[in-house]
């Protein structure tokens, strides 16, 4: 899916409404009570109310079911007004602002993140590797041209042998920078976590719309999605025919 971040919803930019389903999605799965989304907000101050009722007004979000709300394992105060993303609002949140690209170009984009792949998986330093990724959206319909840009979504895990040759000490280190609590530079850096992981792969490349596979599966947070598998740990880069 691709937005004009500029455009309008309810008072806000389509774009501070992307970015605040896009945090609902990531932090909390996708489902949220009102706190939650004016916490998350990032829309024009006062308007919370009116993109809130458009996006239940357009699909974008519904109720959420006694069961959903049960198996977030959260107490909420209200529970009649607890909402769960749809299908359209998880493409939403997944949605790219850059400008469509050629085809061509976005061949050249995913060769270019594969290559990336490979290079965090021979690195030493990186103490995070990709265990798999795969390719969705746009581009898997072949009679695009130009296409949105180029979804991909990885699951990254710990590189076991890695950690324990980085010591335990380093590995404190680590987790100090990535939570901003000691900064180092970047030419004195020992060892890449996970953050550090995930800006190699995105490489800035406005292109490319780089999501996560979550501990159920589920490709940027959507559960019922089409993708193909374009990297496996252990097996590398498979075909990609598109």
């Amino acid at each position: 899916m691709n937005i004009n971040g500029s455009d309008d919803f309810a008072g806000s930019s389509m774009l501070a409404v992307r970015d605040t389903v896009r945090d609902l999605l990531q932090r909390l799965h996708g489902l949220f009570d009102q706190e939650d989304f004016l916490y998350y907000y990032k829309g024009v101050e006062g308007g919370e109310k009116a993109v809130l009722r458009k996006l239940i007004n357009e699909d974008y979000i519904r109720l959420a079911s006694k069961e959903e709300r049960n198996r977030s394992g959260c107490n909420y105060e209200d529970a009649d007004n607890v909402w769960v993303l749809t299908v359209r609002g998880g493409a939403l949140a997944n949605a790219s602002a850059a400008k469509p690209i050629r085809r061509a170009t976005a061949r050249n984009t995913l060769t270019s993140f594969l290559d990336r792949i490979e290079e965090v998986s021979s690195d030493s330093r990186c103490l995070w590797v990709v265990d798999e990724a795969v390719l969705f959206g746009s581009m898997l319909d072949p009679t695009r041209d130009p296409v949105s840009d180029v979804d991909v979504a990885v699951r990254l895990v710990q590189h076991q042998e890695r950690c324990e040759a980085a010591g335990e000490r380093a590995l404190d280190i680590l987790f100090e920078r990535e939570m901003g609590w000691r900064h180092i530079p970047v030419n004195e850096v020992e060892f890449f976590g996970r953050n550090d992981v995930l800006k190699k792969l995105k490489s800035r490349k406005s292109s490319l719309s780089l999501h996560l596979i979550n501990e159920k599966g589920e490709v940027g947070g959507l559960a019922d999605i089409s993708y193909d598998v374009i990297y496996q740990r252990g097996t590398g880069r498979l075909p990609v025919k598109y």
